[in-house]
């Protein structure tokens, strides 16, 4: 799938902006706080809601403006193509697929899959759970299509069971949600824990790409022991989730560890392996995508030169060209990122938040 048009309106900086991208490669550069950044996260609002860089709506609408709007055309893998729009609001958001208003993003981010390399990106191995469980995620919704169901399931029990932790309810109105909540876990537990397995090809065959003879390795880790059920787990912590107010184990608590040569990458890895490391583990998800629903996702990179060295950086092109993604980078100088391997590539300069293609 690709973007065909991208329009923007009054997202931070750019005021207006109208852009035919090409379906295989699009530089965009310019000088630090031009711009170009804002338009890979316009492409990361349409398919998530959100931004990578910000979750503060006015932060992301111009200056005097009331509210951002952005609007794409979609070729999908089937060859059919669709007119997908966001608008934000300080307090709202209004989504639309081809004409029609639609309630929530995960229609859009079926529509519109993203795989995204940025600055911060790293902390996908050096940070906090939550962005490896955002990573696993992403890959098995978009694998799985039965997946969303079963996490919304699960949270709704989730929720329940914290509010009552919270009000100080009797044991027995707590423990009232522990079968449900162990029925959707063990649904989410198998597919997770099925999609890291098929991953797994996926990462050696790019971490023999960008690492040479580095091994990497993925463990799954899913939010309560192996040796006890969910139920056990639950009526086990229960005195400490009374104690604390919130559910201490389940597959909202999972991670990922992922090793470098059989060390833990988050205490040992450089931070140029760290960034490495991502690109493997993007790579291999945007593989997995392909050869499970033969579909192909956008991957956009925010400062390709600075998250790769020159020969990581010409291995990493040349794989995005055979997973057929097309893809959107933007650099400070042209110079340091090569398109050569691109032929239909287009090449944007911004200036002072204006856009203009480069002939």
């Amino acid at each position: 799938m690709s973007l065909e048009k991208l329009q923007i309106y009054d997202l931070r900086l750019i005021e207006q902006a109208d852009l035919a991208l090409s379906p295989s490669f699009n530089l965009i550069y310019g000088k630090n706080a031009s711009g170009k950044s804002t338009l890979l996260e316009a492409v990361d609002i349409l398919s998530r809601g959100r931004s990578f860089r910000s979750r503060i709506v006015r932060e992301l609408i111009r200056k005097d403006a009331q509210y951002l709007t952005l609007s794409a055309s979609i070729l999908d893998s089937s060859g059919l193509k669709h007119r997908v729009g966001i608008q934000k609001q300080r307090q709202a958001t209004r989504l639309r697929i081809d004409g029609k208003p639609i309630q929530t993003m995960s229609t859009l981010a079926t529509l519109l899959p993203v795989q995204l390399i940025h600055p911060e990106g790293y902390t996908l191995i050096s940070g906090a759970p939550p962005e490896r469980r955002a990573y696993m995620n992403w890959g098995v919704f978009h694998v799985k299509h039965e997946y969303l169901s079963v996490w919304r399931r699960y949270q709704r029990a989730l929720q329940q069971r914290n509010k009552a932790l919270r009000v100080h309810a009797p044991k027995e109105t707590v423990s009232a949600w522990h079968t449900e909540l162990q029925q959707t876990a063990n649904e989410i537990d198998t597919l997770r824990s099925n999609y890291i397995a098929a991953l797994t090809s996926h990462i050696t065959q790019y971490s023999n790409l960008l690492f040479a003879n580095d091994v990497v390795r993925v463990d799954y880790k899913r939010g309560w022991l192996n040796e006890e059920s969910m139920f056990e787990a639950l009526e086990r912590k229960l005195p400490i989730d009374l104690d604390r107010g919130f559910t201490s184990v389940g597959p909202h608590r999972a991670d990922l560890a992922v090793y470098l040569h059989d060390q833990q990458a988050a205490a040992y890895a450089s931070r140029g392996q760290q960034k490495t490391l991502v690109a493997v583990l993007r790579l291999a998800q945007a593989s997995l995508l392909l050869a499970t629903q033969q579909s192909s996702c956008i991957f956009m990179v925010d400062d390709l030169a600075s998250e790769l060295d020159s020969d990581h950086r010409k291995a990493f092109l040349s794989a995005l060209k055979n997973l057929k993604c097309q893809t959107i980078v933007t650099a400070i100088d042209p110079a340091f990122v090569n398109g050569e391997d691109f032929p239909e590539g287009r090449v944007f300069h911004v200036k002072q938040g204006r856009v203009q293609r480069s002939e």
